[in-house]
């Protein structure tokens, strides 16, 4: 496959035991970087398969599940890695989750093998679950100390009031304890069968050399029956949880969020993702120095220098996340509610979404020249059902009307706030 506005190929190729290659042919690169996927994340506690059966898990499976695979018999995974030359991480979001390898040798057959290796290989006992709780029970102690996490771990218990957007990715301690063995081969049997994932490669070797690689790989593995899965999550009521929240914490300064939870809809993925688009460029034209009035906001503190903001749209939720240095809370509140009105009432200038369209664009060709951020890149599409190449025509499509009815198109907005407060 071809897109003539990028000059780019590709190849899409389903391996007889059902894993889906995505290959992108990179001659001129040195190193080759690998992403193997599922869609299975920390918003996946609640599924149904094809026959209509619930299937439930803890908190923290996905994330567990992570930890459990880099344990592949009695090998250090990581360790053979690194002989190998290569590196490997992964990480689990809330509805994916990813391991990926980059390597430089020209022979990728070893690194590749590996990562299949690893990933399709469950084997844990009760013991070994066991000795990794207390880790990942010190990874979400650590989370918890973190400011800026606590604040939006808090942000978002808050605004939800059944979304499992309300739990850390890690889980709960209490979710954490209660995991077993069982539950994770459970999850992992319905979840990891090659069917259900994707492999991303950005690589100089041809299609046909990577191909036959792990067509061979996946011939000498058997699979059992595929579980197609549809992640089921509770409708959520437009009124946040708690429209005001505080907490106590050891810091120095007080800071403050404010959510603005968003109910979008079930969208097509070209809806969706133009919705997004458009209110990001509404958020960055109103929240950024690209307004005239946003140093005079510092200026007469009504925000500090310390100002941001995050916005997360999906199929399954959407929010706007604010954050600041700030003693005061329903100030910020007000402050948001009031320019996200004013929001309603102004017209983005055709040069203003142009300038926004050329620097995210730009920032997707940049990426094109990294291995792996062009992988992680094409990751996302496949959850989005839209790869970078449509993602990118779609963003330069976007005119000022299509900003100008986001706010009509996403409905109610329900906002909460609130206040890490130091314990002094």
């Amino acid at each position: 496959m071809r897109n003539e506005w990028f000059q780019e190929e590709w190849t899409e190729y389903t391996c007889t035991g059902g894993l889906k290659l995505i290959l992108i042919r990179k001659p001129q690169f040195c190193t080759s970087a690998f992403l193997l996927m599922t869609p299975f994340g920390s918003l996946d506690c609640f599924q149904t398969d094809e026959a209509g059966r619930l299937f439930s898990c803890p908190a923290g499976t996905a994330h567990f599940l992570e930890h459990k695979l880099f344990e592949s018999g009695h090998e250090d995974v990581m360790r053979t890695f690194s002989r190998l030359g290569a590196n490997v991480n992964a990480y689990t979001s809330y509805d994916s989750t990813v391991y990926y390898v980059t390597t430089p040798a020209e022979d990728i057959s070893e690194p590749l093998a590996l990562l299949l290796d690893f990933v399709q290989d469950l084997s844990i006992t009760e013991a070994s679950v066991e000795k990794e709780k207390p880790i990942i029970l010190e990874e979400y102690a650590t989370y918890l100390q973190d400011p800026d996490s606590h604040l939006f771990l808090e942000s978002m218990r808050g605004a939800y009031r059944t979304h499992p957007l309300r739990t850390d990715i890690v889980g709960t301690e209490e979710s954490i304890q209660h995991i077993t063995a069982k539950e994770l081969r459970d999850a992992y049997r319905r979840n990891y069968h090659p069917a259900n994932m994707t492999l991303i490669a950005v690589s100089p070797q041809p299609d046909e050399v990577l191909i036959d690689l792990v067509e061979r790989h996946q011939a000498a593995r058997s699979f059992g029956p595929q579980s197609v899965m549809k992640r089921l999550i509770q409708p959520e009521m437009e009124e946040p949880a708690e429209p005001y929240r505080e907490c106590i914490m050891d810091i120095e300064q007080a800071k403050c969020s404010v959510t603005v939870k968003l109910m979008p809809g079930i969208r097509t993925p070209e809806e969706y993702i133009r919705s997004e688009w458009a209110l990001r460029f509404c958020l960055e034209q109103q929240f950024t120095a690209m307004n005239p009035a946003y140093q005079n906001w510092i200026d007469d503190k009504r925000i500090t220098p310390y100002f941001g903001y995050e916005v997360e749209y999906n199929r399954d939720y959407a929010f706007i996340y604010f954050e600041d240095a700030a003693d005061d809370a329903e100030r910020l509140k007000e402050f948001v509610t009031e320019r996200l009105t004013a929001l309603k009432k102004t017209m983005i200038t055709d040069a203003e979404i142009d300038q926004m369209r050329r620097r995210v664009i730009g920032a997707a060709v940049r990426s094109f020249d990294h291995p792996m951020d062009m992988a992680a890149s094409w990751g996302r599409g496949v959850l989005r059902s839209m790869n970078q190449f449509e993602e990118c025509e779609l963003i330069a499509a976007l005119k000022p009307e299509d900003c100008a009815e986001i706010f009509n198109n996403i409905g109610k907005l329900s906002v909460s706030c609130v206040k890490l407060a130091p314990e002094h």
